[in-house]
C-alpha cells in the first residue's frame, strides 16, 4: 500500500510529463503552455477567433540562416500523437511560407508549409532537416488561400505530413524515418519571409484558426496523391558528387528531367525524349556546384513534379 507521501510524489512526477495542449485562440490570450523562440512582438496579435503571425525575415536552412522569428512552441510529448492547424494565408512572393513547426533546434526540426518556394513551386510541403542537412518534399500547385495541415509523429521516428482542403480528406505530402538527436522537442506555429537576396521584404499575415493535438499517430487514412508521372527519390541524398534520381512515368509523351537551382535556373538537363510508362533512373553529378539545395523537375504530359536535392561538400 502507498504510503501519503508515496501518493503525492506520483502525483507530482506525473504533473512534470509535458502534456501538449489545444488551443481554439478565441480566447485573445496565449495559454501557459506557449512560449515563444525570437518573439517579435509588433508582429503577432489576435483576432476575434484567430492567432494572426506576420511573415517577417528569416529562415531555417542549413547553418547560414537560423534567425525565423516569432516561432510559438509548446513541449511535445513522448510516443505517438499528431496535431494540425487550420491556416489562412495568400503568399505572393519567393520565400512566403507559413504552417507548423516541430522544433528540437535550428538544425533539427520539421516545418509544414504553405508558400512559395521560388518561382515555379507555390504549394505545401514537408521541410525536415537532422543535424543542418535539409530536404523537402513538395506537393506543386496547391493555392488554396485556406487549408489545413497536419504532421504526425509515430514511434519517435516516422512522421507523416499530411494537407486538407475541407478539413475531411487529408493528402500526403510526406513520410519519412527520422532521427533526431535525443533532446526535447517542441511543437507549434510559424511564418517568415525567408532569407537571402531572393526573399521578400514583404511582412504578410498568417492567420491560425486553432491548434489541435491528439494522440495518434500516422495511420490516418491519408489518400495518395493522384496517380501522375513524378520523382520518387534520390540516393544518396545529401549527395557528393554523384546522386541517382528515380522517377517514374505514367503516361507515354515527352519527359524532361532537368535540375534547377533556388533561383529557378536550369542547370543541368538530364533527359528530354519521349518515354513509355516505367521506371527510370538518371544520374546527376555535380562536381562543378556548390554545396546547396537544388531541384530535381520532372515535366511530363502529367505535369510538374519537383524534389528538393541537397549537394553537401
Amino acid at each position: 500500500m502507498f504510503s501519503r507521501a508515496a501518493f503525492f510524489l506520483v502525483i507530482f512526477s506525473w504533473s512534470l510529463i509535458a502534456i501538449a495542449q489545444s488551443d481554439e485562440f478565441n480566447t485573445r490570450k496565449l495559454g501557459s503552455q506557449w512560449s515563444w523562440i525570437r518573439e517579435n512582438p509588433v508582429n503577432w496579435r489576435f483576432t476575434s477567433t484567430e492567432l494572426e503571425i506576420r511573415t517577417d525575415a528569416g529562415a531555417l536552412e542549413g547553418t547560414s540562416y537560423n534567425n525565423v522569428k516569432n516561432v510559438l512552441v509548446q513541449d511535445a510529448p513522448a510516443g505517438t500523437f499528431r496535431f494540425e492547424t487550420k491556416l489562412s494565408f495568400y503568399p505572393d512572393s519567393m520565400f512566403h511560407n507559413a504552417g507548423l513547426i516541430y522544433y528540437i533546434d535550428d538544425d533539427n526540426y520539421i516545418r509544414v508549409s504553405r508558400g512559395i518556394y521560388e518561382t515555379s513551386i507555390n504549394g505545401v510541403w514537408m521541410e525536415f532537416e537532422v543535424n543542418a542537412s535539409a530536404i523537402m518534399d513538395i506537393v506543386n500547385n496547391i493555392t488554396a488561400p485556406v487549408l489545413f495541415l497536419r504532421l504526425s509523429r509515430t514511434n519517435d521516428t516516422v512522421f507523416a505530413a499530411t494537407y486538407s482542403l475541407d478539413g475531411i480528406t487529408w493528402r500526403l505530402i510526406g513520410q519519412e524515418t527520422l532521427r533526431f538527436p535525443k533532446r526535447k522537442a517542441r511543437i507549434g506555429l510559424q511564418a517568415a519571409n525567408g532569407a537571402g537576396i531572393l526573399a521578400t521584404p514583404k511582412s504578410i499575415p498568417a492567420r491560425f484558426d486553432y491548434f489541435r493535438f491528439a494522440v495518434t499517430g500516422v495511420n490516418d487514412h491519408a489518400v495518395p496523391q493522384p496517380a501522375t508521372s513524378r520523382i520518387t527519390g534520390n540516393y544518396p541524398n545529401p549527395f557528393n558528387p554523384t546522386t541517382t534520381i528515380r522517377y517514374s512515368i505514367l503516361h507515354a509523351g515527352i519527359t524532361t528531367l532537368e535540375i534547377v537551382d533556388g533561383f529557378g535556373r536550369v542547370i543541368r538537363t538530364l533527359t528530354s525524349e519521349f518515354k513509355v510508362p516505367g521506371m527510370y533512373t538518371a544520374i546527376f553529378t555535380a562536381t562543378d556546384l556548390p554545396t546547396g539545395v537544388y531541384f530535381a523537375r520532372l515535366k511530363s504530359v502529367d505535369g510538374i513534379t519537383n524534389r528538393a536535392i541537397l549537394l553537401l561538400k
